[in-house]
């Protein structure tokens, strides 16, 4: 099992249009077909982040959503348009999995 996040915190007073931008962006992916992320907040911590989350079966299959959602030119503006109210030097990406001596098999 491998979860992708990408974590980012939104401007302030942004959050409204950082929401409608998403909104576009998870009808577009799920037009395309790629993975369905969730969508979580903190409770407690940074004010304003942002944590869209994917799980993928295995690591070739996020490399896969990885490399179409790059080659989409569709989809790569509508992931600009979402940066826009993001605070510049926020993001990140994280690519976690479970480590091997706890799975079966």
């Amino acid at each position: 099992m491998y979860r992708y996040r990408q974590i980012a915190q939104v401007k302030y007073g942004h959050m409204s249009d950082y929401f409608a931008s998403l909104r576009k962006l998870l009808e577009l992916a799920a037009e395309r077909g790629y993975q369905r992320p969730s969508v979580l907040m903190p409770v407690v911590g940074t004010v304003n982040e942002l944590v869209i989350e994917f799980k993928y079966d295995t690591y070739e299959a996020w490399e896969r959503d990885r490399v179409r959602t790059a080659q989409d030119e569709q989809f790569r503006d509508a992931m600009v348009e979402l940066a826009t109210h993001v605070v510049q030097g926020s993001a990140r990406d994280e690519l976690f999995t479970t480590p091997p001596q706890l799975t079966d098999g």
